[in-house]
Formats: structure tokens, C-alpha cells, sequence
């Protein structure tokens, strides 16, 4: 039997952007993990975002793994794409 997801991308959207406000960008939504994070959480969307204060450092994106379970925030952090 397939999984069949409860929160759909469009919900997971929302729920970033309530819970980053205007700190961030959010480039992409996604059902795939970034590469650079391991041991992720399964059955969430991936959501990359990075920063909009304007500072002048290297650093990763961030990412949230939100569930399509329960839309709850499993994981906020780097992405691994420093550099």
C-alpha cells in the first residue's frame, strides 16, 4: 500500500512560512532530503530557505523537514551546502 500523504506541499508551504516569517527565502519544497543531511526523518517534505539578513558569511541553507504525517517540524537546521 502507497503512502498516502495528509499534509500536501502547498500545507507544508504554509506552515514554513509561518514558522520562518520574513527571515528567510524558501527556494524549494521537496518529498527528497538535501544530500548534505543525513539520517533525516522519513515521510516529510523538505523545505530549502536561505537567509535574508544580508550578511556578508558563507554558510549553508536551511532546511526544515516537516512531516506529511502530522505537519509537525521534524528537523530545522543546515542543509549541508556550504561553499
Amino acid at each position: 500500500m502507497l503512502f498516502q500523504p495528509i499534509f500536501q506541499r502547498e500545507q507544508a508551504l504554509s506552515i514554513a512560512r509561518a514558522y520562518l516569517g520574513d527571515k528567510v527565502q524558501i527556494h524549494s519544497v521537496s518529498q527528497q532530503p538535501p544530500p548534505g543531511v543525513y539520517n533525516c526523518p522519513a515521510r516529510c517534505w523538505y523545505v530549502l530557505c536561505s537567509y535574508q539578513d544580508n550578511a556578508v558569511v558563507l554558510r549553508d541553507s536551511r532546511c526544515l523537514a516537516i512531516s506529511r504525517v502530522d505537519g509537525a517540524i521534524r528537523y530545522d537546521g543546515p542543509a549541508g551546502d556550504e561553499g
